[in-house]
């Protein structure tokens, strides 16, 4: 369910929110279903003795499908759920082969470290241009523009051009 105040938002920035909101809710039911059941499964069963719930589980190491520290080294602090629905949310509302046609052109070459002040209006023109094709928050656009740029130049040709 969305926040009553955030569904009624029509500002852009509450519209941003409620697309991402949803998209991010979508992607937890999408990925975790299984962990919204076993939720509903033990809350439901908390009067059982002896821990049989516990028992019919299988171990919660062997249920996890993707790790925070498979995601990110175990440098990242959210949560790996939390992570996985991000990313989700990020491939719905910015797929990649439509994202990289409109980064390409400009940030293929792109350093972060050489930028220059005219280099660097650039950048931020992009943001607001992803941030509008994509009808995103600048927030979001800039996220998934540093993650692009985080990648080597070859990483990043070989993602556009395959």
């Amino acid at each position: 369910m969305l926040n009553r105040a955030l569904a009624e938002d029509n500002s852009d920035t509450g519209r941003h929110r409620n697309r991402s909101t949803q998209a991010h809710e979508i992607g937890h039911g999408v990925l975790h279903e299984n962990l919204f059941i076993e939720k509903m499964m033990f809350d439901q069963n908390q009067g059982l003795l002896f821990g049989e719930m516990e028992r019919q589980q299988t171990r919660k190491e062997e249920r996890i499908v993707c790790r925070e520290s498979d995601v990110f080294g175990g440098t990242y602090q959210s949560p790996w759920y939390e992570v996985q629905a991000n990313r989700f949310m990020a491939s719905i509302l910015m797929p990649k082969p439509l994202f990289y046609q409109v980064v390409e052109p400009l940030l293929l070459e792109f350093d972060m470290e050489k930028a220059t002040p005219r280099t660097m209006t650039r950048y931020f023109l992009k943001i607001d241009e992803v941030s509008t094709t994509f009808d995103v928050s600048n927030q979001m656009a800039r996220i998934a523009v540093d993650n692009y740029l985080k990648k080597d130049r070859a990483k990043r040709r070989e993602e556009l051009f395959n």
